[in-house]
């Protein structure tokens, strides 16, 4: 497990921490895109406007993913990011707009990014980027709130129509990290794809929490599964402000029994721990540079 640190005397500068993000940690990705010898585009691919949705049926989600999938190979794109906002944040507003926008530049339309409450890894990432990044991968918008249960067959579908070209890109805020964990685990028991299952090309998590739920919502495990990464997370980068004014607790709402924060950071060969400013602030860390940065070169 590495760790990088951003404050105090024996931590590294801010400077040096974006240097180091950019140009070790996460290098600019190549073969982000299927080759136009091998994928040429497929005009007679049907263009699918509809997304999967917290509101949909697991069939009904996995149906359409089916048709998205086929889309994005059609236009010779290999990979998925799915983001998870935190708890009680995800905007069903912003996400349609969201992928209204999205849809928009393929029609070659000139926009404002999408703004609005809540929804804050789409607004403040992944929305700003978007018109560098559409042509690069789709994109599904999710909720912490039993998310992945909603979207695992989907990543299975997009697997199966790309084939082992495939990527994907898992994130999350909160306790959408810990659903962005609990996916990367469940699709590491989708075995048909190979002994370990569908890999995840990154996981990138913010201020991570965890819980056991209990309200039929998501998988119930221990606590601190969250802060592990899964075998099949090839890189977890997770941007935390662990610290004593970011205890661990415990704290019984919103249909949640427990929620916890490990200010210890995650364990795992494959995970990068990096300590974010106590007055950062949960959901406006997601602004600052080192993140801005590191985000610019996952895709």
């Amino acid at each position: 497990m590495n760790e990088f640190n951003v404050e105090g005397q024996d931590h590294l500068r801010r400077g040096e921490l974006t240097d180091a993000i950019n140009n070790q940690v996460s290098p600019p990705r190549e073969n982000c895109r299927l080759p136009s010898s091998t994928q040429p585009p497929n005009f007679n691919v049907p263009i699918v406007k509809d997304r999967p949705r917290m509101k949909h049926s697991i069939e009904k989600n996995q149906a359409i993913c089916e048709q998205r999938a086929k889309l994005a190979k059609s236009r010779g794109i290999n990979q998925l990011v799915v983001s998870f906002e935190g708890l009680a944040t995800y905007n069903e507003f912003f996400v349609d707009k969201f992928y209204k926008y999205y849809d928009g530049l393929w029609e070659g339309k000139e926009e404002k990014p999408p703004g609005g409450a809540g929804s804050f890894v789409g607004k403040n990432l992944i929305a700003p980027n978007l018109k560098e990044d559409y042509k690069k991968a789709d994109f599904l918008l999710m909720s912490e709130r039993g998310g992945a249960k909603k979207i695992e067959d989907c990543a299975a579908v997009y697997r199966k129509v790309i084939g082992p070209d495939f990527k994907l890109k898992v994130m999350g805020l909160s306790f959408g990290a810990g659903e962005a964990v609990v996916l990367s685990r469940n699709l590491s028991k989708r075995t048909e794809f190979g002994p370990n299952g569908i890999e995840v090309e990154d996981l990138v998590t913010f201020d991570l929490r965890g819980s056991e739920r209990k309200d039929g919502t998501g998988p119930r495990t221990k606590m601190n599964d969250n802060f592990i990464t899964p075998a099949n997370v090839k890189k977890h980068m997770n941007f935390g402000r662990f610290n004593a004014a970011e205890p661990m607790y415990v704290s019984p709402t919103l249909g949640y029994p427990g929620y916890r924060s490990k200010p210890s950071g995650v364990e795992g060969t494959s995970t990068t721990n990096v300590t974010m400013p106590v007055l950062s602030g949960h959901a406006s860390q997601l602004k600052r540079p080192e993140i801005q940065n590191y985000y610019k070169n996952l895709l």
